[in-house]
């Protein structure tokens, strides 16, 4: 006889209330019996909020009639990361379905979690939603890594669905919402987003259907530039505009000794100095200019960057690469409007002292 998994649910919330009444705030179940999308073969999945050491011994996992049940635990505080994006289970606290509540301020706890869930698909926090994206981005790069060192077939298919589901969560986020099914099951979802980077779908199966690393570490690569245009893309969309003046005041002055520290690395034969100071330089440049928001502006600056022309065998070609970046940074400020406080001697600097509100 088929086992009624529901039933199996209501004898485990008896059992709780007859000898956990005060241990157990939450049960609740989720995944496709909630979604009314089970098959012979679902497992049932069911989670409870224990409120004590003694409720978090009822966490378990049997085989009834043959299907695995996890009698899945999570604390009040793991809820929350759920219910902030900070995990990819958020569908288990947005979707479940309550069989179980200790009182009315347990339910008013999972609930309001539920609306905070629903408060990060809404507009205001977009950016918030951007930011746990980029993070999410960010761990893509260690499978990667992985994948190109391995020789075994086993661990190059384990780094590519790292890799492919640190994706694929990423756009899921960048889209401001969370994946309503497990791996797979929820690709429908996935290739349904209004943003994605170009060729998602395909580059997805090319990493599931293909048979060589070569195959999947192509279609990674790709797949992990685009997301990165694409959320750079959504980032610069948010990013606050600034004046020339309130981003670039006082910087040239600090900067001036970075120019002269370059200057003399290369007239001293310095590569290592040359090579570092130059790349803090060009560093703080780009900074400054993304902030200001100009992207005309940052291509033309890109062009330029001295340790394009970086020789170490000829460091000359830096010198005058940075020397010409110098003054086209110079001209670029004064054409803003940015003022530069340049003395030449300490009668001026006396002056200065005294003009100088402090």
């Amino acid at each position: 006889m088929v086992v009624n998994f529901f039933k199996m649910a209501d004898l485990f919330v008896e059992h709780i209330k007859r000898e956990h009444p005060e241990d157990i705030a939450i049960v609740a179940y989720y995944g496709s019996y909630a979604s009314g999308t089970q098959n012979p073969n679902s497992d049932f999945d069911l989670f409870f909020i224990p409120t004590t050491e003694r409720g978090k011994k009822l966490s378990d996992c049997i085989i009834l009639d043959g299907i695995g049940i996890d009698f899945f635990s999570i604390s009040w505080e793991r809820a929350e990361r759920i219910a902030n994006f900070d995990e990819y289970i958020v569908s288990v606290i947005a979707d479940c379905k309550l069989l179980y509540v200790r009182s009315e301020k347990d339910k008013e706890r999972i609930e309001s979690l539920r609306e905070r869930i629903k408060s990060y698909q809404k507009p205001e926090k977009r950016k918030d939603m951007l930011d746990k994206a980029y993070k999410e981005f960010s761990n893509v790069y260690r499978p990667l890594y992985n994948l190109r060192k391995s020789d075994d077939l086993s661990d190059q298919r384990i780094e590519s669905f790292r890799a492919l589901t640190t994706i694929l969560q990423t756009v899921v986020l960048i889209n401001q919402t969370y994946l309503k099914s497990g791996w797979g099951k929820n690709f429908n979802q996935i290739f349904s987003l209004q943003l994605q980077p170009d060729g998602l779908k395909e580059l997805a199966h090319q990493v599931i259907y293909s048979k060589s690393k070569s195959e999947m570490l192509s279609a990674l690569e790709i797949l992990t530039n685009r997301t990165a245009n694409l959320l750079n893309i959504e980032r610069d969309k948010l990013r606050p505009h600034s004046s020339f003046k309130d981003v670039f005041e006082n910087f040239y002055e600090e900067l001036r000794s970075t120019f002269l520290k370059i200057e003399t690395a290369c007239d001293n034969n310095q590569a290592e100095i040359a090579f570092c100071a130059t790349l803090t330089l060009q560093n703080e440049v780009r900074q400054c200019l993304r902030t200001v928001g100009d992207t005309s502006i940052e291509a033309r600056f890109s062009e330029l960057e001295p340790v394009r022309k970086y020789d170490p065998s000829n460091l000359e070609l830096l010198k005058k690469a940075t020397t010409r970046y110098e003054k086209e940074l110079l001209e670029l400020l004064e054409r803003n409007g940015v003022p530069i406080t340049s003395l030449d001697n300490l009668e001026e600097f006396r002056k200065y002292l005294e003009k100088a509100n402090y």
